[in-house]
C-alpha cells in the first residue's frame, strides 16, 4: 500500500498520518500516530477509531470520513473537544480520499496537527485586543493608520465616532481632510515639518474639525510619521497616531477662566467697596459739617454779602453727597430705610425732574402699568435708579430721540427668562431708549465700578454699578438688552410685598418742632460734634456732647436727671453706636435711640437693610432734618 520511499518520508513527520477504510477502521498510522497512542505502528494498525478514542473524539472522526467518502473531496477542519476529564484537545485534519485502478474510493488518509499552542496563543491574543479596545472605548481614543503610498486608511471604531463616521461608511484614505478646520490647516502643516525634522517622527497637535453633522469639535493627535528615503530627500509613507476629542476639556478650561475672572472681579470689587465705605465715613462729616455750616450761616448773614456764595457750597456739598452714596450703593454698603411704596407714584413725581435733567432734545414718555403691586425699597433708591437710568439714556441719545418709562407686573413661574431669579412675583420698571446702543465687549463691563464710555471728566463710571447694587440689595435684578445702532433697554425687577407690615407707611417726614428733652449726642469727629450740640440747643434741648463712648456712659451715670435720647454715631472706635445703645438701655429701658452715620458695614441691619425699630438719620444731613428726625422719634 505504501511504498519504501513514501513511508520514509512518512514515518519521519512529526504530524500524526494515517490510512483508514470508509468504517473509520486504521490500516496504517505512522510512528508519531502510533506513540500519541501509546501503541506501535503494528498495533495500531487494524484498530477501530472506537476502540481508540473516547464516543465524542470517535463520531466526529467517522464522520469526517464518512463526508469525504460521500464527496470524493479533501477535508479541512480544525477540531476543539473538551474530553470528559476536562482536558481541551485543538487539532487541525486534513483528510483525502484514496482511489484504486477503477477510481473507486478504498479508503481516506489523513494527516493530524496538534495546534494547541496555536489556538491558546489566539486565544490570549484575542482577550489581550478585547482588553485594548475596551480601554480605548473606555477612553475615547480613536485609533487610525494613513499609508500615503497605498493610498488606504484605517479608522477605528472609536476614531470613526469622533470624526461623525458610521460604522459602515466607506471613509475615502484622504477625505477627512475636507473636514479640518480652515484656520488650523497651517497649524497641521507645521506639525508635518516639526515631523521630518524628529528622529522619530512624533508630533502632538490640537486642532478643530467640523464633523460630517456640522458640529465643531476640538482634538487633540499623537502620531508618528514614516519616512521612505528618495534619493537626497524623505518622502513621507506612513502616518499611525491615536486621537482624542477634548472639546469637554476646552469648555471646562474656558469656563474656569470665567469664573477666575469673575473671582477676580469679584475681590476687586469687595476691596474698592471697602476704601469706598472707608472714605465715606470721614467724607460724610465733613460734608455734614460744610452742610450745616453753610444753611446756619445762610439763615443768619446778610442775603446781600455772601447768600449766594453759600448756595453755591450747599449746591456743591449736597453733589458731593450724592457721589458718595452711589458709592456706597454700588458697594452695597449704604444702610437704607426700606418702606413699602408703589413705583408709579414715585416716577410720576419725578417726571418733571427727569425732563429737566434729560433737555428738550429728548422727549420723555411714561407708560405705567395697571394695579402695579407695591415694592418695598428706599424712595432714596428709587430716585436714584430713575436719575441713572435716565441720564445714560440722554447721554446715548446725542442730539434727538426718545426715552420711554413704564412698569409693570411679573409673574414668574420659573427664572428662564430672568436667570438669578427666584420664581415668584416681581414689578417690572424698565427704561427704554432709542440711542447708540452698545457693543457686546461695552456690555460686558456695564457694571464694573468706574468703567466709563463718556470724555474725561464727563462720568464717574458709578452710576450703573450703583444701581446694580441697590437692585441686588433690595433682592431684585437688573437686565440690559442692547445693539449698536438699535438702542437699549435696561430692566429692573424688584420683588413684590404682598401685604403692608404694620407701621409702614409712604412718603416723607413732615417738619416738627423742637423740645426741652435732655440728649446724649455721641459723635467723634469734633466739628461736627459742636455744629450738632448747637443747632440742638438752639431747639430747647438740652444737649450731653460726648465725643467718646466711654466718656457717653459716665455722662449718663453722672447726669441729675434722666436721659430721653441718645443720638449717637454708628462707627468709633472702641465700642460701636449699637453696643452703646445696648449698654444704655440695661438701665434706662425707655431711652429713645436715634442713630447716624453715612457708613455702617452691616452693622445697622442684616445686608444694609435697616430694622424696622431702628430710627436711623443717614449723613450727611442739614439742620433741619436732625431737628424733625429727633423730635419725630421723641414723640413715638
Amino acid at each position: 500500500m505504501i511504498d519504501d520511499h513514501y513511508r520514509a518520508i512518512v514515518e519521519s513527520a512529526e504530524d500524526p498520518i494515517f490510512i483508514c477504510d470508509p468504517d473509520g477502521r486504521y490500516l496504517y498510522g505512522n510512528h508519531r500516530a502510533a506513540a500519541n497512542l501509546g501503541l506501535t505502528p503494528e498495533q495500531f494498525a487494524g484498530k477501530s477509531v472506537d476502540e481508540l478514542f473516547p464516543p465524542e473524539v470517535a463520531e466526529a472522526f467517522r464522520a469526517g470520513v464518512r463526508q469525504v467518502v460521500e464527496s470524493g473531496e479533501t477535508l479541512r477542519s480544525e477540531d476543539h473537544l473538551v474530553l470528559g476529564d476536562g482536558a481541551e484537545f485543538w487539532s487541525s485534519t486534513l483528510m483525502q480520499p484514496l482511489r484504486d485502478a477503477s477510481g473507486r474510493i478504498t479508503a481516506v488518509q489523513g494527516i493530524v496537527r496538534d495546534i494547541a499552542s496555536r489556538k491558546r496563543a489566539e486565544i490570549a491574543l484575542q482577550k489581550s485586543e478585547e482588553r485594548l479596545r475596551q480601554v480605548i472605548r473606555a477612553s475615547q481614543i480613536g485609533i487610525f493608520d494613513l499609508n500615503f503610498d497605498a493610498k488606504s486608511v484605517y479608522w477605528s471604531a472609536e476614531q470613526r465616532t469622533i470624526w461623525g463616521w458610521g460604522a459602515d461608511d466607506v471613509i475615502a484614505w484622504d477625505e477627512h481632510l475636507a473636514h479640518i478646520h480652515r484656520d488650523d490647516i497651517a497649524n497641521i502643516r507645521a506639525a508635518s515639518e516639526a515631523a521630518h525634522r524628529h528622529p522619530d517622527g512624533v508630533f502632538e497637535l490640537e486642532h478643530r474639525i467640523t464633523r460630517r453633522d456640522g458640529v465643531e469639535r476640538w482634538l487633540i493627535v499623537r502620531a508618528q510619521a514614516f519616512f521612505a528615503e528618495d534619493g537626497d530627500k524623505r518622502r513621507l509613507v506612513r502616518v499611525v497616531g491615536a486621537t482624542r476629542d477634548i472639546t469637554d476639556e476646552k469648555l471646562a478650561a474656558a469656563e474656569r477662566a470665567e469664573l477666575q475672572d469673575r473671582l477676580v472681579q469679584s475681590q476687586k470689587l469687595e476691596s474698592v467697596g471697602r476704601l469706598a465705605g472707608g472714605i465715606a465715613h470721614d467724607f460724610n462729616n465733613i460734608l455734614n459739617i460744610i452742610i450745616g455750616c453753610a444753611e446756619m450761616a445762610s439763615s443768619e448773614a446778610d442775603p446781600s454779602a455772601v447768600s449766594g456764595y453759600l448756595s453755591e457750597i450747599l449746591k456743591a456739598a449736597t453733589r458731593s453727597a450724592d457721589l458718595t452714596r452711589q458709592l456706597l450703593g454700588f458697594a452695597r454698603r449704604q444702610t437704607v430705610m426700606p418702606r413699602v411704596v408703589d413705583i408709579n407714584d414715585f416716577v410720576s413725581a419725578s417726571l418733571k425732574m427727569l425732563r429737566r435733567l434729560i433737555g428738550e432734545h429728548v422727549t420723555l414718555s411714561w407708560h405705567p402699568g395697571g394695579d402695579v403691586w407695591p415694592v418695598r425699597i428706599d424712595p432714596v433708591q428709587v430716585d436714584q435708579i430713575l436719575v441713572n437710568l435716565v441720564a445714560n439714556a440722554r447721554d446715548a441719545i446725542g442730539e434727538a430721540g426718545s426715552v420711554v418709562i413704564h412698569t409693570e407686573n411679573v409673574p414668574l413661574s420659573s427664572n428662564f427668562m430672568y436667570p438669578g431669579l427666584q420664581s415668584g412675583e416681581y414689578v417690572r420698571l424698565a427704561v427704554v431708549d432709542d440711542g447708540k446702543g452698545m457693543d457686546p465687549e461695552t456690555q460686558s463691563h456695564l457694571f464694573e465700578p468706574f468703567y466709563t464710555t463718556k470724555p474725561a471728566g464727563q462720568g464717574t463710571g458709578l452710576g450703573m454699578a450703583s444701581v446694580d447694587g441697590i437692585v441686588r440689595q433690595n433682592g431684585g435684578l437688573i437686565t440690559v438688552s442692547s445693539a449698536v445702532g438699535r438702542g437699549t433697554t435696561v430692566n429692573v425687577l424688584l420683588p413684590r410685598v404682598v401685604t403692608l407690615p404694620a407701621g409702614v407707611g409712604i412718603g416723607y417726614t413732615e417738619a416738627l418742632r423742637g423740645g426741652t428733652e435732655t440728649i446724649l449726642l455721641v459723635e467723634d469727629e469734633p466739628a461736627l460734634l459742636r455744629l450738632a450740640t448747637r443747632s440742638l440747643e438752639s431747639l430747647g434741648y438740652t444737649v450731653l456732647p460726648a465725643s467718646r463712648p466711654d466718656d457717653a456712659l459716665l455722662m449718663a451715670r453722672e447726669h441729675r436727671g434722666p436721659v430721653h435720647m441718645l443720638l449717637t454715631d454708628v462707627v468709633m472706635p472702641g465700642m460701636n453706636g449699637r453696643k452703646l445703645a445696648d449698654r444704655l438701655l440695661e438701665d434706662t429701658p425707655n431711652l429713645k435711640c436715634l442713630f447716624m452715620s453715612g457708613y455702617t458695614d452691616g452693622i445697622m441691619g442684616k445686608g444694609g437693610v435697616l430694622d424696622e425699630d431702628v430710627h436711623f438719620l443717614q449723613k450727611p444731613f442739614s439742620p433741619k432734618s436732625l431737628a424733625d428726625k429727633v423730635r419725630k422719634v421723641l414723640e413715638e
